[in-house]
């Protein structure tokens, strides 16, 4: 019983579903496809990735983005911090502080 709890637990924590944040937050998804496309054209032939962290504040009905940070390749996260601006604004349904999108560039 312990080890078939223990295989459970290690199998649940090598494959983590909310890396991205962007499957269940419409605000992540729609800021996740206007910087895929754009980093997508800018780089053709590089492959990295990078996650970035979005930091939000947010007023009645909009969420400002109010800082951004990236983990990963350096190239990728600055070209994702460059192309999103902050103090861009969106409209949300459900307040989030905090969201983590995973951009690649592989083709």
């Amino acid at each position: 019983m312990r080890y078939s709890v223990t295989l459970l637990l290690a199998i649940c924590l090598a494959f983590p579903s909310s890396a991205d944040d962007s499957a269940r937050n419409p605000v992540a998804a729609k800021i996740k496809k206007q910087l895929q496309t754009k980093v997508n054209k800018q780089f053709h032939s590089y492959e990295g990735y990078c996650d970035l962290v979005i930091y939000l504040e947010h007023t009645e009905k909009h969420a400002i983005v109010k800082r951004v940070s990236g983990i990963g390749d350096q190239k990728v996260c600055s070209a994702g911090k460059a192309l999103l601006k902050i103090g861009s604004s969106y409209r949300y349904r459900n307040a989030e502080s905090m969201l983590v999108i995973h951009l690649s560039t592989l083709h």
